[in-house]
C-alpha cells in the first residue's frame, strides 16, 4: 500500500524497526532530534496502552477484564518489537500504572521508574554502562518528571513578560491556558509538547554530548511539529496494516490518510534539517562542564527551597 521511504518510516513508528530506513533519512532524523519517533520507547508504549484502554471502555468492557486485556496486550507488544531497554521500562511503568488503579493505590512515578530500573538491572547489570538506549530513556524520563515543572515556571514567567511588554490584549488572546477555542487549544497543546521536549533534552543533554559530540538546536520546535501528528499516523497505519490482512482496497484506502500523515511529518523533518546550523559541535568534553553546570544549578535550588 505504502511506497518507500513511507513503509519503512511508518515500520519504525509503529514497531521500531529501523534497518529498512534510508541512511540519509536516518541522518536526517538524528540532526533534527528526532530519532527517539522511530525507536521504540516509552511514547510509544504510552499510546498503545491508551489505545487499548480506550477500546475497552468503548466496547464496554468491565474494570478487571479490561485490566487483563489491557495487560497482556502491552506485554505482546513489547516482546513483538524486540523488547529494547526503552519498551521494557515503558512497559513495567505502565503495568504498575494499572495495577495502582486496580487495586486502588496511590501511584508515585519515583517509585515506578526506581523499581522498573531494578529489575531491569538485576537481570543484566551491564545495562547501567554500556546500553545507551537504557540510560537515554530513563534519564528522559527523569527529566518529563522532575524538570517539567520547572521549565513550566520559567515559561509563565516569560509569558508574564510578553504581557507586561506587550499589554494584557496580547496576553489574554493568546497566551492564556483556558481552552475557550481553537486557537488556544492548539497553543496548549503546543506548551504542553515544548515543555515535555525541552525537559527531557535537558535531561538527556549531557548524555548525548557525551556520546555523540553535538547537539541539535532545531530539536525542540521539530518535536512540537512532528510529535502533534506521530499518535494520528501510528492508529492510521495500524488500521491500515489490520485491514491489510482482509482486503487489498480497504488497506489502499486507509493507507491515503496514512501517506498523508508520514509525508506531513516526513516533509517537517527535512525542512528543519535544511535549516542552517541546525547541530552544533561541542566536543565530548563539554559534557563535564555542563554536568559541573547542572550540579550548581540544583545545589542553588535546594539552597532556595531549604530558605522558602
Amino acid at each position: 500500500v505504502l511506497q518507500e521511504p513511507h513503509a519503512a518510516f511508518l515500520s519504525g513508528l509503529l514497531i521500531g524497526e529501523r534497518t529498512s530506513l534510508p541512511q540519509s533519512l536516518t541522518e536526517q532524523f538524528r540532526r533534527t532530534g528526532t530519532s527517539h519517533i522511530v525507536a521504540l520507547s516509552g511514547y510509544n508504549i504510552t499510546l498503545v496502552g491508551k489505545f487499548f484502554a480506550r477500546a475497552c471502555i468503548v466496547l464496554a468492557i468491565p474494570f478487571y477484564p479490561s485490566f487483563w486485556v489491557a495487560s497482556f496486550s502491552m506485554v505482546l507488544f513489547v516482546v513483538m518489537t524486540g523488547a529494547s531497554a526503552s519498551a521494557v521500562r515503558a512497559g513495567i511503568i505502565a503495568l504498575l500504572v494499572l495495577i495502582a488503579e486496580r487495586e486502588g493505590r496511590p501511584y508515585r512515578i519515583t517509585n515506578a521508574l526506581i523499581f522498573a530500573g531494578a529489575m531491569m538491572l538485576v537481570h543484566d547489570p551491564f545495562l547501567l554502562r554500556f546500553d545507551a538506549g537504557f540510560q537515554l530513556s530513563f534519564l528522559a524520563t527523569i527529566g518529563l518528571v522532575y524538570m517539567s515543572p520547572r521549565v513550566e515556571c520559567a515559561l509563565d514567567r516569560t509569558r508574564d513578560g510578553m504581557r507586561h511588554w506587550f499589554g494584557k490584549n496580547v496576553h489574554s488572546r493568546l497566551f492564556e491556558n483556558e481552552e475557550k477555542n481553537f486557537l488556544q487549544r492548539i497553543i496548549a497543546g503546543a506548551k504542553k509538547l515544548f515543555i515535555e521536549t525541552i525537559a527531557a533534552q535537558l535531561a538527556v543533554l549531557p548524555l548525548l554530548i557525551y556520546l555523540f559530540g553535538y547537539v541539535s538546536i532545531v530539536s525542540p520546535l521539530a518535536n512540537i511539529f512532528v510529535l502533534a501528528a506521530v499518535p494520528y499516523a501510528m492508529a492510521s497505519g495500524f488500521i491500515t496494516g489490520m485491514l491489510g490482512f482482509i482486503a487489498i482496497w480497504p488497506a489502499t484506502l486507509a493507507g491515503f490518510a496514512t501517506w498523508a500523515l508520514l509525508a506531513y511529518i516526513l516533509g517537517v523533518v527535512r525542512l528543519f534539517d535544511a535549516t542552517p546550523f541546525e547541530t552544533v559541535a561541542l566536543g565530548r568534553a563539554f559534557a563535564f562542564v555542563l554536568l559541573v553546570l547542572y550540579g550548581v544549578a540544583w545545589w542553588r535550588a535546594r539552597r532556595k527551597a531549604k530558605e522558602v
